[in-house]
């Protein structure tokens, strides 16, 4: 391996898609904190859009390399797990087989894990951040049936990425919850050679950057229910009180509770505020488009239509003006895996209403920075009402919080600290053999479910194609299954310290 002098490493992130979401943030600013380490960094990616990313990957702040964006995302919405890990498979062993990643001192891994497997089998030192569990993000888990094909493929999937987890040289969560829920979804990651108390790895926020002054923002377009206005938003944010909420426009982010929120408040009494539901949206992404209109339709149900405003699809500065001005911002996503944005908005000094489980319990402070609830418009309106009594003081103690707890500069430290020690001992035995024996058995099999996949929208009847949708996974997972027993066995008779790699 080739080590730059003085300390400074080479460090090359592998990521599927690079567009604006908390994960995209995580790495971007792990990527950039590492840089004003002295580190060099280089992101390799198999999409990344300029008109849909985070400016530091567009302006040359960290070089970005894209390989194979012309593999589609899914075929007819179905497929992106098997297109996910395809991508990642071929763009790492691309990265590795042309001699580019022998540069490399450490490549860091996210989101999907298929790549740790190559760079174990080749011998490279990898670090992989557990966002959460891929098999708990899976849409059809909340389907009230699933049928017998859906589940075989996903089972396959769901035993490849406990298995490629663990081959990582190490592996961090983002929060205590993650961890928690990662070992009781993958017991074997509990065993893992590096696991220990310090594998958890808070996510950082850009608290210069959110802080600063923010310019003069033009006057912007923002929805209402039934048609669009354009407003200046610094001068409405100012003349009327007003509740934020930011996220992805995703069902999972359960943005119907804020609407609800405003009704509860308005039956109350309060009927001085304003709701700004802003955040992530892509006209390619068929949920965005249509969660986006469902909760329009909640809005006109719940006769909300002048007090509710949406703002898909926002810039940093307008972001960054949302954060600092509003009076209280409701985070509604349920068991969040952390949830960077609460975070940003103690920052801004804006105090936060979450629900009461999962990521937000570790970085909300219940009645000192912001507020703890259970997820109904009630409670939530409940911890409104206190936040805006109690805004000074919540307001300074959360931004003290964040500052202190989930800065850019501690963060980069510790990663920094966990990467040199990662570089500092041999990686992990590779068990080349093994491994690429089994890529080699599974891989095929994988694409011929693919192809499966594909002409199951043109074959949807016929005994041949429903014995092959059964056939084929169940032929893949038992080969997929014994030969992971058979590596599992192999290390099983190597030694305390080969198995360890010290």
């Amino acid at each position: 391996f080739f080590f730059a002098p003085n300390g400074a490493m080479k460090v090359a992130f592998l990521h599927p898609d690079l567009g604006v979401g908390g994960a995209e943030r995580l790495v971007v600013d792990a990527a950039v904190g590492l840089k004003r380490l002295g580190h060099e960094v280089h992101f390799y990616t198999y999409y990344h859009s300029p008109s849909h990313c985070f400016p530091e990957t567009k302006d040359g702040t960290v070089p970005v390399t894209v390989w194979f964006s012309f593999i589609p995302h899914h075929i007819k919405l179905k497929g992106h797990v098997l297109l996910a890990n395809l991508k990642m498979y071929l763009l790492t062993m691309r990265l590795l087989l042309l001699g580019e990643g022998a540069q490399y001192d450490v490549f860091f891994v996210d989101q999907v894990a298929t790549p740790l497997v190559v760079l174990r089998a080749l011998g490279h030192r990898s670090f992989f951040f557990c966002h959460f569990p891929d098999k708990l993000c899976d849409a059809s888990l909340t389907a009230p049936r699933r049928s017998l094909l859906r589940r075989a493929y996903r089972y396959v999937f769901d035993a490849m990425e406990e298995w490629c987890t663990s081959q990582a040289g190490t592996v961090v969560y983002n929060s205590h919850f993650t961890k928690r829920t990662a070992f009781l979804e993958f017991p074997g990651l509990q065993h893992h050679p590096n696991a220990g108390p310090d594998d958890v790895l808070y996510p950082p926020v850009q608290d210069a950057a959110l802080t600063a002054p923010v310019s003069d923002v033009p006057e912007v377009t923002v929805q209402t229910t039934d048609s669009q206005l354009t407003v200046n938003l610094r001068e409405s944010l100012a003349e009327t009180r007003t509740l934020v909420s930011l996220n992805r426009f995703e069902r999972k982010k359960n943005v119907e509770l804020a609407i609800r929120t405003m009704s509860a408040l308005r039956a109350q009494g309060t009927t001085d505020l304003r709701l700004i539901i802003a955040g992530g949206w892509y006209h390619k992404v068929a949920e965005n488009v249509e969660y986006l209109e469902e909760l329009k339709q909640l809005v006109v149900a719940e006769g909300l239509q002048l007090v509710v405003w949406f703002m898909p699809s926002i810039s940093t500065e307008v972001k960054q003006l949302l954060l600092q001005t509003a009076r209280v911002f409701l985070y509604t996503p349920p068991s969040e895996h952390f949830g960077i944005v609460p975070v940003e908005a103690m920052c801004c000094g804006t105090p936060v209403v979450a629900v009461n489980n999962g990521g937000p319990t570790e970085s909300i402070r219940h009645q000192t920075t912001g507020f703890l609830a259970d997820p109904t418009p009630e409670a939530f309106a409940e911890g409104v009402l206190y936040c805006l009594q109690n805004a000074d003081r919540l307001s300074a103690a959360g931004r003290e919080h964040a500052l202190k707890t989930f800065g850019q500069d501690e963060f980069a430290r510790s990663l920094d600290g966990k990467l040199q020690a990662l570089t500092s001992c041999a990686p992990l035995p590779s068990m080349a053999l093994y491994l690429l024996v089994y890529w080699a058995l599974l891989g095929p099999l994988l694409a011929v479910m693919g192809l499966c996949l594909g002409l199951g929208y043109y074959m949807r009847s016929g005994a041949l194609f429903r014995a092959m949708t059964v056939v084929i996974p169940s032929v893949a997972l038992v080969v997929g299954v014994l030969t992971v027993r058979a590596i599992k066995k192999v290390q099983g008779t190597q030694g305390p310290s080969e198995a360890t790699g010290h």
